[in-house]
């Protein structure tokens, strides 16, 4: 009786332990409204790295939504094709990232997320965040974006209409602002941490906007505040990633792109901008925010402290206290079917085990 105890309690341990090891946390441990996770590390969602050198057909969100990217199939005599896995390209702490190659304005390595329409009129509210580096300064060097031409959601890493004309892009703010300039966002040098929330507000079918509700940021620093004015309409209904969705080619590396369905708060900024600082170690302009490492198994987080403010105004400076977390439940993305079974067995397992225990020491007593 004492052995089958044992085996019983070695076995809760077990899959207790695989349950624990099991569950992913969101990027910075901010789930909520999260909609898209693409990872350069584990593009195939599988735990384990392509081949080096493998081109990427569909990059699978991570965020438990199934929004995969796809080769955009758009438009009659452009060459879309898939990005290159490379296992540790320069710049990026030896860590993979995807390689989008730019053949002209309209052709090259470019995806489609299908289910995700960023349009005012679809998702009013919404922030992203991408990690990446240009390799070439091509004309409109596009990086993300459902741009049909008229100043909708986009960013371009570099426009030489813009800035000095060097390495300067562009985020699109809509056609009352039309864009706005992004210094050095098209450096070659190192990867850069871009990140933009779009605060939209629908009267009456259009998009006005909340007042300075929309925010720009670059390499975790504040750049501006805004009020959006994209149009709630007139623009592509699904997200590019490596073109802007008009005329706008990338040619460079991904690392990660991260989309939010909603306007997060500067705390929460700061989580993902630290745990993306972190993992890439990008140390410039990152140095103030909390570092939390994340990935698909395990998470570190930085011991709990008291979060002074609970503004939810962006600033420039944000203390490394004020970002530091714990983890808590509603961090962990959707469970899977494995991880159903599992809170379904423990249960019954530690049951049987206290039953063959409470057995066990009746028997020991009436002896």
């Amino acid at each position: 009786m004492a052995s089958a105890v044992l085996i019983l309690m070695g076995l809760v341990l077990a899959l207790s332990q695989s349950f624990v090891t099991a569950v992913t946390p969101a990027p910075g441990n901010v789930s909520n409204g999260l909609m898209l996770w693409l990872d350069a590390s584990d593009p195939l969602f599988t735990g384990s790295a392509p081949a080096n050198g493998s081109n990427v057909v569909t990059w699978k969100d991570k965020s438990g939504n199934a929004n995969d990217a796809v080769i955009n199939p758009y438009g009659v005599g452009q060459a879309h094709t898939a990005a290159i896995f490379e296992s540790a390209p320069s710049g990026f702490n030896n860590r993979p990232a995807l390689r989008f190659n730019r053949i002209d304005d309209n052709s090259g390595s470019v995806y489609e997320v299908s289910n995700i329409d960023i349009r005012a009129s679809s998702i009013s509210d919404i922030t992203v965040f991408s990690v990446y580096r240009p390799v070439a300064l091509a004309s409109n060097n596009g990086l993300w974006g459902n741009d049909d031409g008229n100043w909708d959601r986009f960013f371009i890493t570099f426009h030489p209409g813009f800035g000095d004309g060097t390495d300067d892009g562009v985020v699109g703010l809509g056609p009352a602002l039309g864009g706005e300039t992004v210094a050095n966002s098209g450096s070659t040098a190192a990867p850069s941490l871009f990140a933009i929330s779009y605060g939209g507000n629908l009267v009456n079918g259009a998009n006005v906007g909340d007042t300075n509700g929309s925010y720009v940021y670059f390499n975790c620093n504040l750049q501006r505040t805004f009020t959006d004015s994209t149009h709630s309409a007139l623009a592509r209904t699904r997200l590019s990633i490596g073109w802007d969705g008009n005329d706008s080619v990338f040619d460079g590396y991904v690392a990660e792109m991260i989309v939010y369905n909603r306007v997060l708060t500067s705390q929460e900024v700061g989580h993902v901008n630290g745990y993306l600082a972190s993992k890439y170690n990008l140390a410039s302009g990152c140095a103030t925010f909390a570092t939390t490492t994340t990935s698909p198994t395990t998470t570190t987080v930085a011991p709990t402290t008291t979060v002074v403010s609970t503004s939810t105004t962006p600033s420039t400076q944000v203390s490394g206290s004020a970002l530091s977390a714990p983890v808590e439940a509603s961090s962990q993305l959707p469970q899977t079917g494995t991880r159903s079974l599992l809170n379904s067995v423990l249960p019954l397992l530690l049951i049987a085990s206290g039953l063959l225990i409470r057995r066990s020491s009746r028997r020991q007593v009436q002896v």
